[in-house]
């Protein structure tokens, strides 16, 4: 296994992980979708690796990929003279299902840590899924007290239109848990005698008839089988209840 880092040279790669890490996500593409979000990335990559702004790490056996991380670069103003003023993201953490549970992902995250130190890189974020969260913090990761927000500003940009919230939900299908409880809670509610409970959750999310909206911090998933809320933050299927007549 080999871990190395991504150049021009990898671009049709590069386009290529980025799409495969967004359908693990549970993002779909018809064909013009995807050779709009092919044309889009690949002018993406262009630009930041001419700018060095981006940087990206694979675990490689032979010509098959184990894994990947992307690393953006951020200029921020200093806090402290001679403080540096560049930060990292750390995005798109991929190791294929058959390459899992064998510590990759560690080996790729830390080749990609370790050239943003030797950049001259202070400090590296991400934002981590509860499952996530346990490798990241085994790399010195800690959680930090801010609360990720965002805001869709109507600038024009027609061409990157923000994201509704049931694709939004969808794009973090592949991500959804629940626990225990969780699990005792649907069963109960909606009567349902399914083997995977996360399964049913995501086929009823994705089925076409399903309506999505937003309340606080909750989705609320208006689905054939029930209602299923999901907590926005974690990923998590909280509960589903039957739809009132």
């Amino acid at each position: 296994m080999t871990i190395r880092r991504l150049t021009y040279a990898d671009m049709d790669l590069l386009i290529r992980l980025r799409i495969d890490f967004l359908q693990e996500a549970g993002m779909a593409f018809d064909e013009e979708a995807l050779l709009a979000m092919q044309q889009k990335c690949r002018e993406f990559f262009v630009k930041s690796l001419r700018k060095k702004t981006f940087i990206a790490f694979v675990a490689q056996h032979g010509e098959e990929i184990l894994s990947v991380a992307f690393l953006a670069i951020h200029e921020h103003p200093p806090r402290r003279a001679f403080e540096p003023f560049r930060v990292g993201t750390v995005y798109n953490v991929l190791t294929y299902p058959v390459y899992r549970r064998r510590g990759i992902a560690t080996k790729v995250l830390t080749a990609l840590l370790n050239e943003a130190r030797a950049m001259g890189i202070p400090s590296v974020d991400l934002l981590a899924t509860q499952d996530g969260a346990p490798l990241y913090e085994t790399l010195g990761f800690r959680p930090i007290s801010h609360t990720p927000m965002r805001i869709a500003l109507d600038c024009g940009a027609a061409e990157l239109p923000m994201a509704d919230e049931k694709t939004l939900l969808l794009s973090r299908l592949a991500l959804l848990h629940t626990t225990p409880l969780g699990v005792q809670r649907i069963r109960r509610n909606l009567g349902l005698d399914v083997p995977d409970v996360v399964a049913w959750c995501r086929a009823q999310i994705q089925a076409p008839q399903c309506s999505v909206i937003r309340e606080g911090k909750n989705w609320y998933a208006r689905a054939q089988g029930g209602i299923i809320s999901v907590n926005a933050n974690s990923n998590t299927i909280i509960t589903a209840h039957p739809i009132k007549a």
